[in-house]
């Protein structure tokens, strides 16, 4: 074999330098495979890979770089070979930074008493093995991380919130959650990331996302085992939950499935609207763009004054008629107020053409959940509420539904974004969700593609029991009405079915946030001064009350009085708002 120059590294510098010492025996079948101390590796035909192969005093061959052939990356490859090998290699050392004419077999994590390879490495070699199965392997082999910070981590916070590392064995059945499905809807939301690496969002999860998910589209499909080890190696478990509450809030939500028209008609008279073009958001100049979940809309009136936006009931009695906004018409107001609280629906057409439509923006008026309403006015019970229940009140009452809708000013508009069944709805991120595996989080606070592990009870069907939920979920969507740093809107899918289930649920949860390793939740705090002690102030007797105590010494903390003089809020069942 000629032997090339040293200056001809030149590219793909991988690792450290080391003594370059080269193995030149390998020609045609020989290079299918090679020993080294004793054990035989296979090569592969497809890329140059890693290998490490660490004994004692950490011996090993590593890939250097690769050679430049006619302006491409050849099939000649620099090997470092360390010095401790050289009475291993069978055939005569050659001089330094010669080079073979050998493919480098698939990355394997390393064994014995060397300094070890941190999880975070042993995973990125991993994800450049050529198969899925190969990749799976390598995984398992991979040390597992620990809930302890790396040095050098960014500082993570997030405003209002309780940040709690913790360990993959205290997420309860953990390694029993079916981590290939998980995985699957991980990598869905970070193909987009990947692709938009020009992204405005400068928050430091989405910049430390991008890193995870190159490595997670890179891996192709996983196994439940290889997947666990995937999101073991990158990331880091933190138990979230708003300061001051015990535990996060769950609600369900779905895609409708309804019969529409394009044309009003005796039948379909109720519309469903695209966004006006006069629709202002707060603070914006000009309408269009992307509009905000929360906040307050506005628009112009002939002399030019901006005032507040046209309410439910303003809408119902024809303040935006004539502007041919609506999108198609409905059956009953009852649909389209449960697909403005969903956010999203397929309209099945008269000539059996399925409209999808998705949440666009809104009139700038907090929702009120219509469940609430019953509960006060004490027509349905609180343990009788459910979306089914609702439903028929609305259908057996229509007049008193009239005036129970329109104390929810809020309305939702909408757009087109395709004309077909197939596929689940879109959401916020702009891909199509996974039916038990996405979630709706408040956008203000978190990155989309970020998975969260919730624990949960949630009710059985038959209304006499719950069933555990311990699942990975992915944020993909968000709503104006899920907000706070362990709220989720879980998704059950599209159809009936989907929507009895997602009805059923406002329950408490437990959130985990699995934190790219990038990032350092405990650091976080480390430099923040603790507040100075609060002085014992002694307050003279007076003569005709108890003896006061000490302010320091007062039974009951802020948060335990609050607890008992704070107002209980009801939550409906339709305690969330459209995404």
């Amino acid at each position: 074999m000629t032997r090339k120059l040293a200056f001809m590294l030149a590219t793909c510098v991988m690792f450290g330098t080391v003594p370059l010492t080269a193995h030149e025996s390998c020609s045609g079948s020989a290079c299918n495979s090679f020993s080294v101390e004793g054990k035989n590796y296979s090569t592969s035909e497809k890329r140059a890979k890693a290998v490490f192969i660490n004994k004692d005093k950490s011996r090993g061959i590593r890939l250097k770089g690769c050679v430049l052939e006619a302006g491409k990356c050849g099939r000649s490859f620099v090997l470092e070979i360390d010095p401790g090998l050289k009475s291993q290699v069978s055939e005569p050392a050659a001089t330094q930074s010669a080079i073979l004419n050998i493919n480098i077999a698939n990355f394997l994590p390393q064994q014995g008493s060397g300094p070890p390879v941190t999880p975070r490495q042993c995973q990125k070699q991993c994800t450049g093995n050529d198969t899925s199965a190969e990749r799976a392997n390598c995984l398992k082999k991979c040390p597992q991380a620990t809930a302890s910070s790396p040095s050098g981590a960014e500082f993570f916070k997030i405003s209002g919130a309780s940040l709690e590392p913790a360990g993959w064995d205290e997420l309860d059945s953990w390694t029993k959650d079916d981590h290939a499905s998980a995985f699957a809807t991980f990598q869905a939301s970070c193909r987009p990331i990947v692709r938009s690496q020009s992204s405005n969002d400068m928050r430091p999860v989405h910049t430390a996302l991008q890193t995870v998910c190159a490595r997670a589209v890179k891996a192709g499909p996983l196994d439940t085992e290889a997947s666990r080890h995937f999101f073991e190696a990158n990331f880091r478990p933190i138990r979230i939950r708003k300061l001051g509450d015990a535990a996060g809030f769950l609600t369900g939500y779905y895609e409708p499935i309804v019969d529409g028209s394009r044309f009003p008609t005796r039948e379909f008279t109720v519309p469903l609207y695209r966004r006006p073009p006069d629709l202002l958001a707060a603070g914006a100049t000009q309408p269009g763009g992307p509009f905000p979940n929360t906040g307050r809309a506005f628009r112009r009136t002939s002399s030019g004054a901006l005032v507040p936006y046209y309410d439910r009931g303003e809408i119902d009695d024809g303040a935006l008629d004539g502007q041919h906004l609506e999108i198609c018409w409905l059956r009953s107001a009852t649909d389209a107020l449960f697909i403005q609280i969903e956010g999203s629906a397929r309209v099945r057409l008269e000539d059996g053409t399925m409209l999808r439509i998705n949440y666009d923006a809104h009139n700038g008026y907090p929702f009120v959940p219509i469940g609430r309403v019953l509960i006060d006015r004490k027509i349905i019970p609180r343990e009788e509420m459910s979306m089914q229940r609702i439903r028929e009140w609305m259908q057996d009452h229509p007049d008193e539904a009239k005036d129970v809708r329109r104390q929810n000013r809020s309305v939702v508009f909408f757009r087109i974004v395709g004309l077909t069944e197939e596929g689940e709805a879109i959401g916020a991120q702009g891909i199509p969700l996974s039916a038990g595996r996405s979630i709706a989080v408040d956008r203000a606070l978190h990155v989309y593609g970020t998975p969260f592990f919730i624990e949960a009870e949630l009710p059985t069907g038959n209304g006499r029991g719950s069933t555990p939920f311990r699942r990975t979920m992915i944020a993909q969507d968000t709503g104006s009405a899920i907000v706070g740093p362990a709220r989720a809107d879980l998704y059950f899918g599209a159809g009936d079915e989907a929507g009895q289930a997602a009805g059923r649920v406002r329950q408490a949860g437990r959130f985990a946030m699995l934190l790219p390793r990038e990032l350092d939740p405990v650091a976080a705090g480390s430099g923040v001064p603790l507040p100075l002690p609060r002085p014992t102030i002694m307050i003279r007797p007076h003569p005709l009350r108890p003896q006061t105590i000490a302010s320091s010494e007062k039974l009951g903390s802020k948060s335990e009085r609050n607890l008992m003089s704070a107002e209980i809020k009801p939550r409906g069942a339709l305690y969330r708002l459209a995404r």
